[in-house]
This record gives C-alpha cells, sequence and structure tokens, in this order.
C-alpha cells in the first residue's frame, strides 16, 4: 500500500521523465547530439530506490520511471 507522498513522489518523477523525454526528442530534432543520460534527483530515497530495482511492484508510474532508467536516457538518483 502506497503513502500519499509516496505515490505522488512517483507521479513528479514521471511528470519530469515525460519532459525530459519530449525535450531530448526535441533536441535531436535541432540537430543537437545528446552524450549520456539525464539525471533526475528525488527528494524521497524510497522513490529513488523502487524506481531503480527492478523487483519493485507498484504502480503504472512506477513502471514508466523504471523503463526509462532501464533504457538508459534517464539516470535517477537521491
Amino acid at each position: 500500500m502506497e503513502s500519499a507522498t509516496f505515490g505522488s513522489e512517483f507521479i513528479g518523477l514521471k511528470t519530469a521523465i515525460y519532459q525530459i523525454d519530449a525535450l531530448q526528442y526535441k533536441l535531436c530534432m535541432f540537430g543537437i547530439p545528446l552524450n549520456g543520460p539525464t539525471t533526475v534527483f528525488c527528494d524521497n530515497e524510497a522513490v529513488s530506490l523502487n524506481a531503480t530495482h527492478a523487483e519493485s511492484t507498484l504502480c503504472i508510474a512506477y513502471h514508466q520511471c523504471h523503463e526509462a532508467q532501464a533504457a538508459g536516457y534517464v539516470k535517477i538518483g537521491f
């Protein structure tokens, strides 16, 4: 069961990843090369740990955050 803060932090992280994805796409369309992943820092340690471990089975926002981390274009840190 998620707490309200934990769930809202995941929603915030998911929104940030969507914005990063859109910005990276736009930069690629302008011809600007991207070197390495974009680092996103969370202020909630539980969210950053759960988003980086494959063992967690949480909400849809978790899966989108974990997929971005696994794809290598986002690095999630605390």
